[in-house]
């Protein structure tokens, strides 16, 4: 089979997977005042994905990770993910995502400044560097994109560390992709090593950076003992010199009593949004 055969068979099976999973009259409506969207990542990969990650562009204007600490009036990153195509449920919102479902589906809903290609090349596994930009007012799929690493994924079977903008995430689900098989025993320390070189190599810029990089994989969904080891690292890495400009106690202190309010509302079965302008 001839490499030009294997890619158009990739990406019409891509296109027909995708297009049994999602609701485009919703994404459509959901999207407000937006021509496209993409959707990309390892929802185009397994038979039944845990949700369907879509991402829609904004400008440079906005600060991402503000959104958590301070609501930004008329300038909220997701202000276009309303839920006009149908009721939805809202499951989680985090600074750079906000996780709905919608009949049956779950749906992530992200704001992100890169370009389409960008976005897909920027993924830090091999087999999530493949998605899909989707043409919002035909309702049907305009350009399949994925790398020549993702490529190899499809006929190795086996994933790959590619670098990240966010290592420390990338160093975590290095166990979760090897406990899936389709990251070797071999790769997946090259993996841990590699991630935890850009780790060391990166650094932090602040105790919001730090978070950020953690938020990447959900961290107000970790367990709190998990969370708490979590701001031992930063503490660690503030004493050894990786933390740029070093956040006060008293501040980290406030950001902990956030989350402490989370944490007791998860456990108490409450939803609760918090606020703050620190």
């Amino acid at each position: 089979m001839t490499d030009c055969k294997l890619i158009d068979i990739l990406k019409e099976n891509i296109i027909q997977r995708i297009s049994r999973r999602i609701d485009m009259s919703y994404l459509a409506a959901t999207c407000k005042s937006h021509d496209y969207c993409v959707i990309a990542g390892n929802s185009l990969n397994v038979p039944t994905p845990h949700d369907i990650d879509v991402y829609k562009f904004v400008g440079d204007t906005i600060n991402m990770f503000e959104l958590r600490f301070m609501r930004m009036e008329d300038k909220d990153p997701l202000d276009w993910c309303v839920g006009q195509g149908g009721a939805h449920t809202v499951l989680f919102e985090s600074p750079n995502a906000r996780t709905v479902k919608h009949n049956d589906t779950v749906y992530q809903f992200c704001a992100i400044k890169n370009s389409f290609h960008s976005l897909i090349e920027s993924f830090d596994y091999a087999h999530v560097q493949v998605g899909v930009k989707v043409d919002l007012v035909n309702k049907c799929i305009s350009e399949v994109y994925f790398t020549d690493d993702y490529v190899e994924y499809v006929v190795t079977g086996k994933t790959k560390f590619t670098g990240s903008e966010y290592p420390l995430s990338s160093l975590l689900r290095a166990e979760k992709y090897k406990k899936y098989g389709i990251l070797s025993a071999s790769d997946y320390k090259v993996s841990v090593f590699n991630a935890l070189g850009d780790v060391i190599k990166r650094g932090f810029e602040d105790y919001k950076d730090f978070k950020k990089q953690i938020e990447s994989i959900d961290l107000l969904l970790l367990k709190k003992d998990e969370s708490n080891a979590a701001y031992r690292l930063f503490l660690i890495c503030q004493q050894r010199g990786l933390v740029k400009h070093p956040t006060d106690a008293n501040t980290v202190d406030e950001l902990q009593k956030i989350e402490e309010k989370i944490w007791n509302a998860e456990e108490n079965g409450e939803t609760e949004t918090i606020e703050q302008t620190t």
